[in-house]
């Protein structure tokens, strides 16, 4: 296979991943930084609107990147996510790749 070839099947499988969404990536990306945020930490930081977030987060959490729960604060409950050990390593495994077929497209 050239190496042509080889580039454009692993942007082609790249294109397909849940992480090839800008938001849902950028989404991760804060995310396993940080450990973990409440959405509306989420929401400002990313500068979406509740709506636009949430379903991104659905899409994520049907894939097991993330999960969510509500923790009690003194200011009253708070929805905050996670990324999952599974969103941890498919993200760092995204870049890896992403990083993978744009060295192969410089090479070129």
């Amino acid at each position: 296979m050239t190496s042509a070839e080889e580039k454009a099947k692993k942007l082609l499988r790249l294109r397909g991943h849940v992480l090839a969404a800008p938001a849902r990536l950028a989404i991760m990306l804060l995310l396993v930084a940080r450990g973990g945020l409440d959405f509306t930490a989420l929401q400002k930081a990313l500068e979406m609107t509740p709506g636009n977030l949430w379903s991104h987060l659905q899409r994520l959490e049907e894939h097991g990147y993330i999960r969510q729960r509500y923790r009690f604060t003194p200011l009253g409950p708070r929805l905050v996510i996670e990324p999952t050990d599974k969103g941890v390593k498919e993200t760092i495994s995204y870049l890896n790749e992403l990083r993978e077929a744009t060295t192969l497209q410089e090479q070129q």
